[in-house]
C-alpha cells in the first residue's frame, strides 16, 4: 500500500521523532511511505531524507491562494491508501478528495485546542482519530463528546536497547541531562537553573547538560550566570537523533519541567536507556508511565521547590537507584517498544479494510476559512485584509471613557 504521513512542516521535536518511527515500521512491513509536508519545509526535511524516508514538500507561498493549496494537496493524496493528518489544515480541508476505499487518520499529539479543533474538522470524511495519550483523548472527548466512539489511543513507541550493567550506588557526581526545545511556556526550562541553585546549596555535586535550542536559551544563560553556575553547565544545543541514546546513556538523571506533554518521547528514550526520569507529574501522561520512586520521580510542574524535593529523595536512595533504573527499562520495554506501537498501527489499519466513505468530492470551505478567512485571494493579500480588518474591529469596540 501506498502510505502518506502528512505534517505542516518536518520541525525538530518529539512529534518528528515519533513520525519517523511511523515511517520506518510502514516501509519495514513492505509499504510505500511518504512524507508530505503540506505548509513549508522544515528543518528536518533533510534528516528524514538522508534517514531513507521520501519527502515531499507543498511550501505555501506568498503569492498561494489556500484553496488551490488545498487542491493541489487533494490530487497528490488521492494515489495513497492510507493517510495520517497530524495539524495539517490543508490536508483536513482536502479528505473530500481522496479514494472512496482510502483511510485516513488524524492524530493527536498535544492537548491543544487548535489541534482539536483541525483533527476533528470534517469528520465524514476520516475513519479514526489517534491520540498518543489517554489525555488526549478524554480531554478531547471532553470538548467533542459526539466523537466518542471515533478516537483510539496509540501511544509513542521506541526502539528498545539492550540492557546496561550499571551502578548507581558508586555515584559521587550525579549527572543531570535536559533534551527538548528550550521554551518556559510549555517545557519550564527557567526552572532548572533555580533548581540546581538549590541543590548545590544543599551540598550535592552535579553537572546538567542542556540540549537542543529555543526562545528561552537566553533568559536560562542568564539565570546562570546571575548564580555563578557557569561550571555546573554545558550547552551542547541541537544533536542529531541518531546520537540521543548514547548522550543518554552518560547520564544517571532527565529532567523534564513541562507544564504541558503530550506523550514525550525523550521520557521513553530516557527510561529505555535506564536514565531515571525526573519528570512534571501530568495527570494522563506522565503518570500512565512512571510511578514515584519505582521507576521515577515526579516534581510538579511550574515548583521548584517540590523539584529539589524530587532529587533530593532520588539521592537519598542511592543504594535502591539500580533498581529504579531497572524499573524503567522493563516499564518501557514492556509497555512502549516499538514493536508494541507496530502491532497497534497495524490492527488499526487491518480493522478498517473494506471500509469504503462517501466522498464529498469538496474542499471542505468552511473549516478552511477558519485559518484562512480569504480563501480565494493570495496568502499574503489575505494576511494583510485580516491583520487591517482585526486593526479595525480593535478601534472600533474601543471605548472611551
Amino acid at each position: 500500500m501506498k502510505v502518506s504521513i502528512v505534517i505542516y512542516s518536518l520541525n525538530i521535536g518529539g512529534a518528528e521523532n515519533s513520525i519517523l518511527n511511523m515511517a520506518r515500521i510502514f516501509m519495514k512491513n513492505g509499504h510505500d511511505v511518504w512524507i508530505i509536508e503540506s505548509e513549508n519545509k522544515g528543518p528536518w526535511n533533510k534528516y528524514f531524507k538522508e534517514s531513507g524516508v521520501k519527502v515531499k514538500t507543498f511550501a505555501l507561498r506568498l503569492l498561494s491562494i489556500p484553496y488551490f493549496h488545498s487542491l493541489k494537496i487533494a490530487k497528490e493524496l488521492r494515489q495513497f491508501d492510507v493517510i495520517f493528518l497530524i495539524d495539517s489544515p490543508f490536508a483536513q480541508a482536502a479528505l473530500g478528495k481522496l479514494k472512496i476505499n482510502a483511510k485516513s487518520f488524524p492524530q493527536l499529539r498535544a492537548n491543544l485546542q487548535s489541534m482539536y479543533f483541525n483533527a476533528s474538522a470534517n469528520n465524514t470524511q476520516w475513519n479514526y482519530i489517534i491520540a498518543v495519550s489517554p489525555l488526549l483523548k478524554e480531554d478531547f472527548i471532553l470538548n467533542y463528546p459526539e466523537l466518542t466512539g471515533r478516537i483510539k489511543v496509540i501511544p509513542n513507541g521506541i526502539p528498545i536497547p539492550p540492557k546496561r550493567s550499571i551502578n548507581y550506588s558508586n555515584l559521587r557526581r550525579y549527572n543531570i541531562i535536559y533534551i527538548g526545545r528550550l521554551d518556559n511556556t510549555f517545557k519550564g526550562v527557567l526552572l532548572i537553573p533555580e533548581i540546581v541553585k538549590q541543590l548545590i546549596l544543599n551540598g550535592h555535586d552535579l553537572s546538567i547538560t542542556i540540549t537542543g535550542e529555543g526562545p528561552a536559551k537566553q533568559d536560562m544563560v542568564r539565570l546562570i550566570n546571575a548564580y555563578n553556575l557557569q561550571s555546573y553547565f554545558i550547552f551542547l544545543g541541537f544533536v542529531p537523533k541518531d546520537t540521543i541514546s548514547e548522550l543518554l546513556c552518560k547520564h544517571d538523571f532527565l529532567i523534564m519541567p513541562s507544564s504541558s506533554e503530550g506523550f514525550p518521547n525523550v521520557m521513553l528514550e530516557a527510561m529505555a536507556n535506564q536514565v531515571i526520569p525526573v519528570v512534571s507529574l501530568i495527570n494522563g501522561v506522565t503518570d500512565v508511565c512512571v510511578t514515584d520512586s519505582i521507576n521515577g520521580f515526579f516534581g510538579q510542574p511550574g515548583d521548584v521547590s517540590s523539584y529539589v524535593n524530587a532529587f533530593e529523595r532520588a539521592f537519598s536512595m542511592r543504594d535502591k537507584l539500580n533498581e529504579v533504573s531497572l524499573n524503567a527499562y522493563k516499564t518501557v520495554k514492556e509497555q512502549y517498544s516499538i514493536d508494541i506501537m507496530e502491532h497497534s498501527y497495524l490492527e488499526l489499519m487491518s480493522k478498517c479494510d473494506g471500509c469504503i466513505i462517501t466522498r464529498s468530492n469538496k474542499i471542505d470551505i468552511r473549516f478552511l476559512k477558519r485559518h484562512y478567512p480569504f480563501v480565494y485571494l493570495p496568502y499574503f493579500v489575505g494576511r494583510i485584509v485580516t491583520k487591517f480588518l482585526s486593526r479595525i474591529r480593535a478601534l472600533t469596540d474601543t471605548e472611551f471613557i
